[in-house]
């Protein structure tokens, strides 16, 4: 793996800047401007831009509440992920408390697909609602929105996706990446759910600080959605995560206490405990039962349908391992040097479980990964990017061999005809092969800059705090520490981890590399190292250092 350092160097402070060379340095490799650092640090509610920013806003307020007033139905039509199903879940609560008679609908992942569904719209028919309002999906849907209209039903689209060349003839768009007017760019769909819904508290009456205690939705919703965590969405999560330590949400209590999850929650119970839960339903079941489970009230229905969850997740995993294993053969056997993407396929792959993989992929081979579940005629795929390849620009240089796609820079959803995978694979392999360096397939650790072994102290641990929630573009930090001799015994623990110590002038400090055991022969015979790592505060208080990746020394 080759490190590449963001800074070489320390900034300095400008005069009269009460703050630490270390933190101020880690602020400038972030992009923060010295303006905006005292933001960053204090992300007040207070800095969230207006929701009557959004060109349409007023447009769709008054429309829905119309239906409010007159009781007339109104459909939430959400996305099977975690974004859709807390995005969903929190304009439920809210419409309900205002009075609204409101339903909801989550497309099957199997039978429908992602986006708005037709079959969505005739449930909005079926129940006399004239109004849908979309979470997390429909900027792509406008075969959908043009169905809905030809039924007298209004569509208000709420989503976060990159539009394709023509965007739904609906009766309200609300989507940061085509206002001009909305200033931050990168809301999950349960942020722009949340914006739909402080307007309508604001419009309403309704106290704000009933929309406020939703904000545990609105962390889950946006960390599992992997979004950039900067702006808007550092502000939402990191007061989501206040009040999901104190959650008064029946559904969450009982999934935390299911997965075994108590205070202090943070960003990486959700992505990998919390969210995986939830996504397991659409996975392998019907996501539906998540906006139940996250807007009911009774303890016991909750309980069962975490327990489901739960259920679903083990069998997750288990089918998640089943198609790694075969993935990693089908590597294998296509020579993985002569390529610069990923493209498989099997008859017998799950289609739910299929992206996960692909994610595994590209950790290991740090390669454009695509996965298809094939069934007969058209093969469903999943995929996933690096850092440095734009899935969605990349798949729209090739809509002309996909039946449908739909997704992010990092990643997307598609349909290709079976008979044209091999064809496919050889085209996408030829655009990722223009746009891809030696360096990026031989994999990269970004670090953000050297520190001493002195400096890994409660002092630094304090710093790093100050810049949570970690996420994209925000990422926890990473540090290089030069000329460490390796003490003590280095040893192996449970399972595939290792831990050893470092020494230099008189300090040393405890080293855990989890699935590091690939380094323990190297190390049993205490050279001398570098090592990049990041720094943490164990369960005892104590501070620690968790290895990312390390060089021996020559001659150590």
């Amino acid at each position: 793996m080759k490190w590449k350092i963001r800074t070489e160097g320390r900034y300095t402070p400008p005069e009269g800047f009460e703050i630490d060379d270390l933190l101020y340095t880690l602020l400038k490799i972030r992009g923060i401007d010295d303006n905006s650092i005292h933001s960053f640090l204090n992300p007040a509610l207070r800095f969230l831009h207006s929701p009557f920013m959004f060109t349409h806003m007023e447009k769709a307020i008054g429309r829905i509440m119309d239906n409010i007033k007159t009781k007339k139905p109104i459909l939430l039509h959400g996305d099977y992920d975690v974004d859709g199903i807390t995005g969903v879940s929190l304009l439920y609560r809210v419409i309900k408390k205002m009075g609204g008679k409101v339903y909801y609908y989550i497309p099957a992942r199997l039978s429908e697909g992602y986006g708005l569904s037709k079959k969505g719209v005739d449930y909005a028919r079926e129940i006399g609602a004239n109004l849908i309002i979309t979470v997390d999906c429909g900027i792509s849907g406008v075969e959908e929105v043009d169905y809905a209209n030809s039924l007298s039903i209004d569509v208000i689209v709420t989503d976060h996706h990159h539009p394709k060349e023509h965007v739904p003839d609906a009766f309200a768009i609300i989507n940061p990446k085509l206002d001009e007017r909305y200033p931050f760019k990168y809301l999950a769909g349960v942020g722009v759910a949340f914006k739909l819904a402080l307007a309508l508290a604001y419009t309403h009456g309704l106290e704000q600080k009933e929309v406020l205690w939703l904000l545990d939705l609105v962390a889950m919703g946006t960390v599992a959605d992997v979004v950039p965590m900067i702006g808007e969405n550092r502000i939402l999560t990191y007061h989501g995560l206040q009040v999901l330590n104190k959650t008064r949400n029946t559904g969450i209590r009982a999934l935390m206490e299911v997965a075994g999850i108590t205070p202090p929650v943070k960003t990486h119970h959700i992505g990998f405990i919390l969210g995986p839960r939830i996504n397991a339903l659409g996975r392998l079941s019907h996501a539906g039962d998540g906006v139940k489970l996250l807007t009911t009230y009774d303890k016991n229905l909750a309980m069962e349908i975490a327990r489901r969850m739960d259920f679903y997740n083990k069998e997750r995993q288990s089918t998640e391992k089943s198609i790694l294993e075969g993935a990693l053969k089908k590597v294998e056997e296509m020579g993985i040097e002569d390529y610069s993407s990923i493209v498989l396929w099997d008859e017998e792959w799950h289609q739910g479980v299929i992206g996960i993989v692909a994610s595994r992929l590209v950790e290991r081979f740090h390669r454009p990964t695509i996965l298809f579940s094939v069934d007969g005629e058209f093969s469903k795929g999943s995929g996933r990017s690096t850092p440095s390849i734009d899935l969605f620009e990349t798949l729209t240089s090739l809509e002309d061999m996909i039946e449908e796609f739909g997704g992010h820079r990092e990643a997307a959803g598609l349909v290709v005809k079976s008979d044209k995978l091999e064809e496919f694979r050889s085209a996408f392999n030829n655009v990722v092969k223009e746009k891809i360096s030696p360096e990026d397939l031989e994999g990269v650790v970004y670090v953000d800059m050297e520190i001493s072994l002195d400096e890994v102290n409660e002092k630094t641990l304090a710093m790093i705090k100050s810049l949570e929630p970690f996420g994209p573009m925000n990422p926890s930090p990473v540090f290089i520490i030069r000329d460490l001799k390796v003490v003590g015994y280095p040893e192996n623990f449970k399972g595939e981890h290792i831990r050893f110590r470092v020494l230099k002038e008189r300090e040393h400090r405890e080293v855990l590399g989890f699935n590091g055991l690939k380094h323990l022969d190297n190390i049993k015979e205490r050279p001398d190292v570098d090592l990049v790592v990041s720094v943490y505060k164990d369960r005892n208080g104590g501070t620690k250092l968790k290895l990312i990746d390390i060089r021996i020394k020559e001659g150590g």
